[in-house]
């Protein structure tokens, strides 16, 4: 059997999450901002940040007391995204006037289009002894919180990725995994999905083994989700499917982007196990290795491979591409070496999602505004600087053997003599094709550095 499966959500674990009225004063702030600030610029380009700033400053209602300058870490993350990203909370659970006290607190934050990027984000709900509180959701159980803290060292993270399946989705996951990875099955889930009020079946896997796949107990950190709705959805959330999710008004200005899930990245101890383990389940196979399966970083080095299903979408129309959910990409990692961020990642965290990438429409617009607001708001988010030396460095051992050797070993046959290679690395370096750090200055196409090589050497 096929599956019929597309992105559905991520589901964040966190250390606190706020009263919902907490977001939602926010963004009646920040909505009021944009209709109060006239800044008359074409989309993509920087706004008057310091006119944006003296308006923030000035509405009595911001948040803008004593703010001190902004860091990226401790922050709140459903108040990063609302600032940031211009997205808004749209649900969440309990809902604020029920009469359960529930063992953890949840909020939904969506972007514009409701079928687009969808990020529930929880936290141990701190009022209450939440380990004596088992709720009737399992998804929304305060044990699951526990368990992820205990197998990331204390740390936040994205614990789940869910997906929709289609008529019978979820019953043939729960039969492939019972057949043939049994042990990534939670004790709630042995018995097989559950579904809830007739609407939606729900089933969780362990997302990865400690080690090799069947040999090794399961990693009960991260996990996979399957939603399938069975009944006509009237009694659910009309963004997110997971059952619980009561709705809450939200309003998107227009300078809110709409986003949508693109690639969910994870970083492993052995990538082969849970590609073997995504193919005998869910029928995923690879669709991009990186250099026959190697990346080099500098002396970082690490196997990634892009697993995912086998979509039957075809477009060339852009909006439908970008829209789309139905075309899954896993990227997976693996450390070669003791020195990278994948290995410190393994090291410090242990096994996890290492980062999850969105479809924009204007990427360039996107980030304009993501920086502008961060300075505005002091909130939101920062672009990581990445140096030219993280995608390699030219040396003069890589002219005299090749890159074949990097990709294969037993090739022992040398490209260039010792002294033809150091006469190019020093042509190099003094012609400015190298930084610095022996990084290659990328503005340079082959025809500029064909002709300085070809002057000089």
């Amino acid at each position: 059997m096929s599956l019929d499966i597309k992105f559905s959500h991520i589901h964040c674990y966190v250390d606190h999450v706020a009263d919902v009225n907490r977001y939602k004063d926010l963004e009646v702030c920040i909505n009021d901002f944009h209709d109060r600030f006239d800044d008359n610029n074409e989309p993509g380009d920087a706004i008057d940040v310091y006119k944006g700033s003296q308006l923030w400053k000035s509405m009595a209602d911001s948040p803008n007391d004593d703010q001190p300058e902004f860091t990226s870490n401790g922050r709140d993350l459903v108040k990063q995204l609302i600032a940031g990203f211009g997205f808004r909370v749209t649900g969440c659970y309990p809902d604020t006037n029920a009469s359960f006290v529930s063992g953890t607190k949840s909020v939904l934050v969506t972007a514009k289009d409701p079928n687009g990027v969808q990020i529930l984000v929880s936290s141990l709900n701190e009022e209450i002894g939440s380990e004596h509180c088992h709720d009737y959701y399992l998804h929304f159980d305060s044990k699951n919180i526990r368990k992820f803290y205990n197998t990331h060292a204390g740390r936040q993270g994205i614990a789940v990725l869910a997906f929709e399946v289609g008529w019978g989705g979820t019953e043939e996951v729960f039969k492939r995994y019972s057949r043939m990875h049994p042990d990534l099955l939670p004790e709630e889930y042995k018995v097989g999905p559950r579904v809830y009020d007739g609407e939606v079946i729900v089933l969780e896997v362990f997302a990865y083994y400690e080690g090799e796949k069947q040999v090794s107990d399961p990693d009960e950190g991260t996990r996979l989700r399957f939603l399938e709705i069975v009944g006509d959805g009237s009694n659910l959330h009309e963004l997110c499917k997971l059952p619980g999710i009561a709705p809450v008004h939200a309003k998107f200005n227009s300078s809110c982007h709409s986003a949508y899930f693109d690639h969910w990245v994870s970083n492993v101890v052995s990538r082969t196990g849970f590609l073997d383990t995504l193919e005998d389940t869910l029928q995923f196979t690879p669709k991009v290795d990186f250099n026959a399966g190697v990346v080099a970083a500098g002396e970082a080095q690490i196997e990634s491979t892009v697993t995912g299903n086998s979509s039957m979408m075809s477009t060339t129309e852009k909006d439908v591409a970008l829209k789309d959910q139905s075309q899954i990409y896993l990227p997976i990692n693996n450390a070669l070496t003791e020195v990278g961020h994948v290995h410190g990642f393994l090291e410090e965290i242990g096994q996890g999602v290492q980062h999850i990438a969105s479809r924009v429409d204007d990427i360039i617009s996107f980030v304009q505004q993501a920086n502008d607001y961060r300075k505005i708001f002091n909130e939101g988010f920062t672009f990581l600087n990445i140096p030219r030396s993280y995608y390699g460095v030219l040396t003069k051992d890589m002219l005299v053997q090749g890159c074949s050797r990097e990709k294969d070993p037993k090739h022992d046959k040398n490209i260039l003599t010792p002294e033809c290679a150091a006469a190019i690395f020093d042509v190099c370096v003094s012609e400015n094709i190298l930084h610095a750090d022996f990084s290659v200055d990328v503005t340079l196409s082959r025809v500029d550095i064909t002709k300085i090589l070809d002057s000089t050497v």
